[in-house]
């Protein structure tokens, strides 16, 4: 998502900048999935899923693979954007303990957060890629939301809808991510539908969760996490739990499980 009034480095347009943003992250995403399946991965990466100790925890050659494919991606389009790169497996060189980056425009990226859970196939990892001017974000992006799925649901059966447009969807107004019956909602493509009527409505981002929620969704179907363009932050389900936790601009914490 990005900040309504956000203004990019001279020559970087926004359309521009969305348009590659969109193929980076798709194109982590076939990197990934590949590296899950144990196929070949694209754009020449090597096949075989070498682990190492990177310190603070195991570093993948998934890890590393999707960080060298978005280093060269976002340095390669915009080579005159001034802006500095700061990679997760990268920072430890970037980085003097005290000290400030010094970098107006500054991208930080994590280019595979939950490297153990991928390792295990648990589902629970994503890319996240976030652009700050001057210690504020003007940008961020997930690819591969992932949610906790159902209790007690049989082995192999959807929980949770990793599906662009059903469990997870994102524009210039709202980022939505889903958990439920996996069927009920891919049925009515619940989180385009949520955003959708935030847009055609003029309708609140709680106003609309209300909708998709209580109005278009049986009790008991569905769960959902969503934020605004401007940081609203709304969590509801029509079940009897959902865990669920955020936190504000401004510091404040919410931590809930019951309805």
């Amino acid at each position: 998502m990005m900040s309504n009034s956000a203004i990019l480095p001279a020559g970087v347009s926004t359309e521009a900048l969305l348009t590659e943003l969109r193929r980076l992250s798709w194109g982590a995403a076939d990197i990934l999935r590949a590296y899950a399946r144990g196929e070949q991965p694209p754009h020449g990466f090597p096949k075989a899923l070498s682990v190492d100790n990177g310190g603070e925890g195991p570093v993948s050659a998934a890890d590393l693979a999707v960080n060298q494919w978005l280093l060269e991606g976002l340095s390669g389009a915009f080579p005159d954007a001034g802006w500095t790169l700061l990679s997760e497996e990268t920072a430890k060189e970037q980085l003097t303990e005290g000290e400030p980056l010094p970098a107006e425009w500054l991208w930080i990226l994590d280019p595979l957060d939950g490297t153990k859970d991928f390792l295990q196939g648990t589902g629970e990892y994503a890319v996240h890629l976030a652009l700050v001017r001057g210690n504020r974000p003007v940008l961020g992006v997930v690819a591969g939301t992932s949610t906790g799925g159902m209790t007690n649901k049989r082995y192999g059966r959807v929980g949770d809808v990793p599906i662009i447009g059903s469990g997870t969807y994102a524009d210039d107004q709202v980022a939505v991510s889903a958990t439920g019956w996996g069927e009920r909602i891919m049925l009515n493509v619940s989180a385009h539908r949520l955003a959708s009527h935030m847009r055609y409505t003029g309708a609140s981002l709680n106003e609309s969760m209300d909708y998709l929620v209580y109005e278009l969704l049986n009790e008991g179907e569905a769960g959902f996490i969503a934020v605004d363009r401007k940081g609203n932050i709304s969590m509801e389900t029509n079940t009897g739990s959902m865990f669920r936790a955020s936190q504000s601009e401004g510091g404040e914490k919410t931590v809930a499980i019951w309805k």
